[in-house]
């Protein structure tokens, strides 16, 4: 485990946790439907049929792009459709058992090995969610005060593959976890509001599982 420490001023620290898992996730909000019967998906509140959301299993962020089909207790498919961040998750469907099969997984993600049997009941809508594994390696960042070893949220987290950005978000009061390649990264961190000095550290994902740890100061 490599540390790097200056001493100066206040200023921020940076914790980067490299681990790999084999882990993947997906969301079915119904945008494009195809189907033998007739299927209805409505914007207004279906009284009776099924709410379908896939997350990453660490994560717990929703993903998009899976195709997906529902098949009745007689296996006749009553709908099929690629899920989409502007569809809607809840598909109206008469009392009865049914199966949802992921076809088609999204990308970097493992497709589901076997149907999910649910039932629904009249008047009632019911909830699935789905824990899928992601195939990219799991890193965790962290933020934390130089001094007082104390998280700081509200860092804007930029990851750099040479020079491209692929990943910006803002960090909260808990770690960053962020799915990656394997690879060679850069991040830079800066805060909004200029109190700590901005942060460059680089990094590499690979497919063993590795904790490394950074600090810096910035005098």
């Amino acid at each position: 485990m490599e540390k790097i420490k200056y001493k100066n001023k206040r200023v921020m620290a940076v914790v980067l946790a490299g681990i790999t898992l084999v882990t993947s996730g997906c969301t079915l909000a119904n945008n494009k439907v195809e189907s033998k019967e007739e299927s209805t998906i409505e914007e207004s509140v279906i009284k009776t049929g099924v709410s379908i959301k896939i997350i990453d299993d660490v994560t717990r962020e929703e993903i998009f792009g899976a195709l997906l089909s529902i098949r009745d207790c007689y296996n006749e498919e009553i709908c099929r459709w690629t899920n989409s961040v502007t569809g809607n998750d809840v598909i109206d469907l008469v009392e009865g058992n049914y199966k949802l099969t992921e076809i088609v997984s999204p990308e970097g993600y493992n497709v589901i090995d076997e149907p999910i049997s649910f039932k629904v009941e009249p008047n009632q809508i019911t909830d699935i969610c789905i824990e899928n594994k992601s195939k990219q390696n799991l890193v965790s960042i962290t933020n934390v005060d130089i001094d007082t070893d104390q998280i700081i949220p509200g860092m804007v987290l930029s990851i750099f593959k040479g020079n491209k950005e692929i990943k910006k978000q803002v960090a909260s009061n808990k770690p960053t976890n962020i799915r990656l390649d394997n690879g060679t990264y850069m991040v830079v961190a800066h805060d909004l509001l200029e109190e700590y000095y901005p942060q460059t550290v680089q990094f590499s994902v690979n497919d063993k599982i590795s904790l490394s740890d950074f600090f810096s100061q910035i005098s």
